[in-house]
């Protein structure tokens, strides 16, 4: 039974490979059929899809056309990733030189790339310059919070013990020992100020967390 089974199983496997080569296309064919999907996805303005599709072209150690980086920059213009569409124009452009087919349109190409790389470097310098004086501002409010909060709550503490112990001294000629239960409010209270001092002083973020938000920081 267990030898018919394996047999089963290594049958099942042979098949699988078998249909797996049947459908592999040689490296150059399928390099042909990636540039045809990718033009597809260019002329549809799907520009991720045809990024995937050179992408994948790119890897498969075959020639490409002299056009190949061209249409590449294209894409990744269309998609808005400026610094790899500069890349791939200037690639283009020095394979191909002055006498390619898209001389002109690669430069036209390669300024707009590389001007809208520096906007988006210089606004994401910008935004991380602010991002740094909000989280300076944050953490100096985080300490000064865990500061006074301390402080507020221990003085909070102390106030109420000493009500507490006053309020005990009026009952009865045997003082606090008689007067406990008529104070137990108080004294609850006061417990009930201990524990926050203490949860604090253990997690003292949890309390000025409240007050204050970390900035988040930006993303290229």
């Amino acid at each position: 039974m267990k030898a018919k089974t394996m047999k089963h199983l290594t049958s099942i496997l042979f098949a699988l490979i078998l249909s797996t080569n049947a459908w592999a296309l040689p490296p150059q064919i399928e390099a042909d059929r990636l540039l045809l999907q990718a033009k597809t996805a260019l002329d549809a303005n799907d520009y991720e899809i045809a990024i995937q599709s050179f992408e994948k072209a790119a890897v498969l150690n075959v020639k490409m056309p002299d056009t190949f980086y061209f249409h590449f920059g294209k894409a990744y213009s269309g998609a808005k990733k400026w610094e790899k569409a500069r890349a791939a124009y200037e690639q283009y452009l020095n394979q191909t030189g002055t006498r390619g087919k898209f001389y002109r349109e690669a430069l036209e190409g390669f300024n707009q790339a590389d001007l809208e790389w520096t906007k988006a470097e210089k606004a994401y310098t910008d935004a991380m310059a602010k991002y740094t004086q909000e989280q300076n501002r944050y953490e100096a409010n985080m300490r000064n919070c865990k500061t006074q909060e301390y402080d507020d709550y221990r003085k909070e503490l102390e106030d109420r013990k000493e009500r507490a112990w006053q309020k005990c001294q009026n009952y009865g000629k045997y003082g606090c020992m008689d007067g406990m239960s008529g104070s137990k409010a108080l004294l609850e209270a006061a417990e009930s100020a201990s524990k926050r001092v203490w949860e604090f002083n253990e997690a003292p973020n949890t309390w000025c967390n409240k007050r204050y938000t970390a900035p988040s920081k930006p993303q290229r």
